[in-house]
């Protein structure tokens, strides 16, 4: 189902804090002709999944809670079937194959997102995935408390520099070739963020794009504009 497919891939990156219970929900939205919209945000991290070619017969919006959207992918994962969803202005109901879910709908507004996806970078990196991910997880198992991973990126060398340490483990670092547009940077991130993220793109290739050491930086597949992730850089790491 193409429900289940969207909110897996942005299950992760919602907020497990119910102080603002409209990020510690999964963002659902559709508009006539465009694709199928799935956000969610914890403030330093965003996920969103488009899911084109769905049409219902009208435009709809609603914040699914995150226990809810956890149900709703326990129950109705298992099985290749329509799931459909009815809604009113309180509640949703989840259907299909005689299995029904209903949870209440999150009252309160979305931030508004889209303001804060860049649409060009000052750096740009492509790597092969799978070498990216091996390398985040080595580098992983020598970071400290924070879960902070740096990443450095030069132009000179065409090379990302993954680099963490731990004072009772010791130090990692590891150089692995990139392809690089713009300029250095190098910034630090949470690796779990990074994880999670990756699982939701299958390219081969990753793109990376960043504006400088402060500022988010982007990750989606090279060939595949469907699903992207934004994360916030750690600070004073």
């Amino acid at each position: 189902s193409c429900l289940i497919t969207g909110i897996k891939s942005v299950f992760h990156a919602t907020s497990l804090s119910d102080i603002k219970p409209e990020i510690a929900s999964i963002f659902i939205e559709y508009k006539k002709n465009e694709p199928l919209k799935f956000v969610s945000t914890d403030s330093f991290r965003l996920a969103e999944k488009k899911i084109p070619n769905i049409n219902p017969d009208f435009n709809f919006s609603l914040l699914l809670p995150y226990r809810s959207a956890g149900e709703v992918i326990r129950i109705f994962n298992e099985g290749d079937y329509n799931l459909e969803i009815i809604l009113d202005k309180n509640q949703v109901l989840f259907s299909a194959n005689q299995l029904l879910f209903t949870s209440k709908i999150t009252e309160g507004v979305f931030p508004d997102y889209t303001q804060i996806i860049p649409h060009s970078f000052t750096t740009e990196v492509v790597v092969n995935r799978d070498l990216f991910i091996n390398t985040i997880k080595e580098a992983s198992v020598f970071s400290g408390r924070l879960n902070d991973v740096m990443m450095i990126i030069s132009k000179d060398n065409d090379s990302c520099e993954v680099k963490t340490s731990h004072s009772d483990l010791g130090e990692y670092e590891s150089k692995i070739p990139v392809e690089i547009q713009g300029e250095d940077v190098s910034l630090a991130f949470n690796y779990n963020y990074v994880l999670s993220g990756l699982q939701n793109i299958s390219s081969d290739k990753l793109f990376i794009g960043v504006n400088g050491n402060s500022k988010p930086m982007i990750l989606r597949g090279t060939d595949d504009s469907s699903y992207l992730c934004i994360i916030m850089p750690m600070k004073n790491v």
